[in-house]
Parts: structure tokens; C-alpha cells; sequence
């Protein structure tokens, strides 16, 4: 590869509330380096976004002067370095790119892309901040039909799309509920600390199918709680069983939405596996996206997007 092939375009970084990932783009997309660690912006207590940023990668910073910096995520979140705003209606990449917020009192060239307001599939009022630019590469190649995405994570997304814009957007706080319901909850103390719920088990696949009973999620949740405590299921599979209701009950209420559609499911490692296993349990017709791979394309695209003005 020539050297001007390997000159640095910008960096993109994916700045969540409990992790950072940047990455140094060429002109084409391809990824140069990557730096990424467990600061979120959960863990950044005194507005030092600036300091961290240089901290972690400051050697970009020095080497290519005034390279664009684009921020997405929770960064640009009310308790973020900066707030940049949803953007509501029929959202593309190229509202998104001319609703970038440029970082103000920084000698640095930030931008941040804006999250989306939209309605859900209840015609509730709901927001995306950060799934928005993992979706902007499919955007970009937009399609009659409708798309539907889910976006597994603490907070899950489900978005449908359409001629290159998000059409609706629904979250359920599934991730969150199950972190809480393991740690917090009457159900904690039958779980160990060290468990990890396994997908592929039968268990997993109990719990789904408990997820299906007509009782609601109230009742199952504590289901769990009477089985371990009266021999119907031993305490080492709570954690699993837990996770099976919970993510049954997020594909449960989606039907609807899914009907016969294909759904690109976004995600990476565990998480990954879990929701494919479930899908299959629901009979949802899928395909698979690396999440990393499409911030990658996103951020490009966005960034593609802002150099043709």
C-alpha cells in the first residue's frame, strides 16, 4: 500500500457511557489503529473530556494537526462534553451530517453527531443516540423496502427504515433490567457473582419459552425466584433463565413490528449469540452485522458525507 494510501483522513471515535473506541481512518475507510479502554463517560466525573480525549490518543493528535475528530454516542449527551440535540422526522445521512455539533472552546476540531427523535412501534415518543451512526453506512444504500434493525445492548433498539430514513425507532431497556434484576433484586442473592448466562443451553431455551406464558413478565421474573427455592430449577441456572424471559419478552413484543420481514440483527460477541439463539427460538427469518464493522462504515460515511458539503 503506497504512503499516500496510508495518510490519515480523520479519526472517528464511539465514546458510550461506559467505554471509548477510536479509531484512525485512511481516505477510503480502512482503519490505521485503533485505541480503545473502560472510560465511558460514566467514569469521567469532572468534565475532562478534553483531557481524556488527549490522553488516550494524543500521539493522532500530535501527528496530524487539525484532523477531524467525529464523536458519537453518549458524548453528546446532556452529561457528555458537549449536547448535540435529536434531530426529529425522517432521518438520513445526510441530516445527520449537516446536524453535526462542532465542540465550542477547544483548540481541537471535534464534531459530534446528533442523536434521532422518533415514535415507536406503540406511537410513543422514544430517542437513538450512537445506533443512529452504526446505521448510516445501510442508509446510504437504501432500499423500497422496509429494513428493520435491532441493536442489542443496555438499552436494545429496534429502528425500521425506509428509501434511506428511520422511519420508527423502539427501545426496551432489556440490557439495563436484567444488569439490575441480577445485582439488585430479590433474585441476586441465588445468583453468584461470577455466573454467566449461557444462550446455548436448554436453559436458555426454558427461559424463552417461559417468557411465552400468557402470566406477563411480572410473574415470570419471580417465576424464577419460587422454581429455585423449591427444587424446580437449581440456583446455577437463575442467571440463564433470567436472560431467556427478558430477551423472549424484548422478541415477544416485536412480532408486530417483524412480522415476515428480515432482520439485520447488529451486535458482536456474546451478545450476538444470545439474540441469534433467539431469533431462531422465535422462528425470525435474520441476517447478521458486526456492530464494530458498521460504526466503521458509519463513521465514514457521515464523514464522507460532510466533505461533499
Amino acid at each position: 500500500m503506497s504512503e499516500a494510501e496510508q495518510r490519515p483522513a480523520f479519526i472517528g471515535v464511539d465514546w458510550g457511557t461506559s467505554s471509548f473506541r477510536a479509531w484512525l481512518f485512511d481516505d477510503k475507510g480502512g482503519v490505521l489503529d485503533l485505541v480503545q479502554g473502560p472510560f465511558g463517560i460514566r467514569q469521567i466525573t469532572d468534565q475532562s473530556f478534553e483531557k481524556t480525549l488527549r490522553t488516550a490518543i494524543g500521539s493522532w493528535l500530535e501527528a496530524h494537526e487539525d484532523i477531524a475528530v467525529i464523536m458519537c454516542g453518549m458524548i453528546g449527551s446532556a452529561q457528555g462534553w458537549y449536547e448535540a440535540g435529536y434531530l426529529s422526522g425522517q432521518i438520513g445521512v445526510d441530516e445527520l451530517s449537516s446536524g453535526m455539533v462542532k465542540v465550542p472552546d477547544t483548540q481541537l476540531n471535534v464534531m459530534i453527531v446528533p442523536g434521532i427523535r422518533g415514535v415507536s412501534v406503540a406511537g410513543l415518543n422514544d430517542v437513538v443516540r450512537g445506533e443512529e451512526t452504526l446505521l448510516a453506512g445501510w442508509l446510504q444504500q437504501p432500499t423500497d423496502c422496509e429494513a428493520v434493525f435491532c441493536l442489542p445492548g443496555t438499552h436494545s433498539k429496534w429502528i425500521v427504515a425506509r428509501e434511506g430514513q428511520v422511519n420508527q425507532l423502539t427501545t426496551f431497556m432489556t440490557g439495563e433490567l436484567f444488569e439490575l434484576m441480577r445485582t439488585r433484586s430479590i433474585l441476586a442473592p441465588l445468583i453468584d457473582s461470577q455466573a454467566v448466562a449461557d444462550s446455548k443451553s436448554d436453559i436458555f431455551c426454558k427461559g424463552l419459552t417461559l417468557a411465552q406464558s400468557p402470566v406477563g413478565l411480572l410473574h415470570q421474573m419471580f417465576a424464577i425466584r419460587a422454581g429455585a427455592l423449591t427444587g424446580q430449577f437449581a440456583k446455577s441456572d437463575v442467571l440463564t433463565l433470567l436472560s431467556g424471559v427478558l430477551v423472549g419478552a424484548e422478541c415477544l413484543a416485536v412480532k408486530s413490528l417483524v412480522q415476515n420481514r428480515s432482520v439485520t440483527l447488529m451486535s458482536s460477541g456474546d451478545l450476538k449469540q444470545t439474540y441469534q439463539n433467539a431469533f431462531e427460538h422465535f422462528g425470525f427469518v435474520f441476517n447478521v452485522a458486526d456492530s464494530e464493522q458498521a460504526a466503521h462504515k458509519g463513521l465514514f460515511s457521515i464523514f464522507n458525507q460532510i466533505q461533499q458539503g
